[in-house]
């Protein structure tokens, strides 16, 4: 086994085709060697029966110059046998036995003088009626396939057997030229077949071949390549149409891994330079305290900012890894949203937004209720931003047979269709400004996705510009069972 472990792909292709091959050949060659055989043999049985029944037939029928029985005239049993076995193709012979006798010493009636032994079990089975096949095996060493058929009047065992016999010997060499162009013809074909699988089998594996060389040329700097996809819609094509998936699933891994670092690069760049900016403000010459207050407010705003990107980029990493414990419990949706709504007062009513909430009647749920507190406040929050002055937002909850559908809906400036694929990457914004003072670091829907996710649940969204935006959360009924 571990040799064979060793052998090349192909040749072990071109191996077992050449095995089975030889098996199915050889098979088929014995087959029609052995129906050859079979049907030669029916042949010459059929031929000696026939020319049996002619004698008998003869036994009976009377002589219609003399009115007699031409087996009574020994005289004519020469001829009659002369008759009957000459002129079928065959060098036949036969002669008429009376078992009635002591002995099996008969009046031999031949084309040549041959005289068969006639064994025990023909006689005994002539007395019942039968007739018998068999071969006889002469000292010169010829075989030869005797049938004896006994003589009935009136059902009647006569004492008389007909037996006529023919030698196997072109039988015999007919089967051997037959083996002979079987022992040719069945190597040639399996070298044949050998030879024409082995181009296949390594046509075939060529485009393996370029699916290894293409691969080889990907690296983490180069996703751009991809297989080329063969014009047989065979295993290979699925083969390559797989691989170019899984490259562009991780092209797009990278891109968007490669835009993650960017943006938390940029993020965290920008709250350093604060820092510095304030702190060598205030050291550049002696100040006031209000402007040693006033640097320090500063300095405080910012380093929360990064502490907040910090602890939700650990937040979002623990969730994606599944490291989160979560410990469901089950309480009022309606009081958990005029909650969040009253934390987040001082926004709602900076923009004068309105908030109408329809959860009564179906208010309960059953979430990790500090987990659950980060996804609502997020898309709330994202809402009341996006939201126009003096418009409204709606938080409805609608079930389905599978899912606790919680929506948040927003009258806003809405979401560029280009960008609604990406809004859930982490630090992603619609505005390639990123523009600051719009609050966040862009990495709330990105933890709200994946603490959905955590919950077996998911998030949607469908937005148009100009009408604004419509944020769903789906959350399995079953995880609370």
């Amino acid at each position: 086994m571990e040799a064979l472990r060793k052998i090349p792909l192909r040749i072990k292709l071109v191996l077992g085709h050449v095995v089975t091959m030889g098996i199915i050949l050889s098979a088929l060659g014995y087959g029609i060697l052995k129906y050859v055989e079979h049907k030669l043999v029916d042949s010459i049985e059929l031929t000696l029966r026939t020319t049996a029944d002619g004698i008998i037939e003869r036994r009976f029928t009377p002589n219609p110059l003399t009115g007699r029985n031409p087996f009574q005239n020994r005289d004519q049993i020469d001829r009659i046998m002369e008759q009957m076995l000459g002129g079928r193709g065959l060098r036949m012979h036969g002669f008429l036995i009376n078992v009635n006798k002591d002995q099996s010493k008969l009046s031999q009636k031949s084309t040549t003088k041959v005289n068969f032994p006639t064994s025990r079990g023909a006689v005994i089975r002539a007395r019942n009626g039968e007739s018998t096949y068999e071969n006889i095996l002469r000292k010169d060493g010829v075989l030869f396939r005797l049938l004896s058929v006994p003589i009935l009047n009136a059902g009647q065992f006569t004492g008389e057997i007909v037996k006529v016999g023919v030698s196997l010997q072109e039988t015999k060499d007919t089967l051997k030229n037959l083996s002979y162009v079987l022992w040719i013809a069945i190597p040639i074909a399996l070298f044949l077949s050998m030879i024409v699988g082995y181009i296949l089998t390594r046509q075939s594996l060529q485009s393996v071949k370029v699916i290894t060389q293409t691969t080889n040329l990907i690296t983490s700097s180069d996703l751009k390549n991809r297989i080329p996809l063969p014009d047989a819609h065979d295993e290979i094509f699925e083969l390559s149409t797989t691989v170019n998936k899984m490259l562009d699933r991780l092209e797009d891994s990278f891109t968007r891994q490669q835009h993650f670092s960017g943006n938390v690069s940029h993020e965290l760049r920008t709250s350093l330079a604060v820092l510095r900016g304030e702190s060598e403000l205030a050291l550049r010459r002696t100040r006031s305290p209000e402007e040693y207050k006033k640097a320090l407010d500063n300095i405080m705003i910012e380093s929360k900012h990064m502490a907040e990107i910090v602890e939700n980029l650990l937040l979002l990493s623990r969730a994606k890894s599944g490291k989160l414990q979560i410990d469901r419990e089950k309480f009022n949706l309606e009081l958990f949203i005029e909650k969040i709504i009253e934390n987040l007062d001082d926004m709602i009513q900076e923009k004068k937004i309105k908030v109408n909430i329809h959860v009564s009647g179906i208010p309960d749920l059953f979430v990790s209720k500090s987990y659950f507190n980060i996804i609502l406040q997020n898309l709330i929050m994202n809402a009341v931003k996006h939201s126009k002055p003096e418009q409204s937002i709606i938080i409805q909850k609608n079930d389905s047979d599978k899912w606790h559908e919680i929506e948040i809906i927003d009258n806003g400036h809405g979401i560029p269709g280009k960008d609604l694929p990406f809004i859930f990457d982490s630090f992603y914004r619609a505005d390639t400004a990123r523009n600051r003072s719009a609050g966040g670091a862009g990495i709330g829907l990105s933890l709200t996705k994946a603490l959905t996710e955590l919950h077996n649940g998911k998030v949607g969204v469908v937005s148009e510009i100009g009408k604004g935006s419509s944020f769903k959360v789906y959350l399995p009924i079953s995880n609370e069972t």
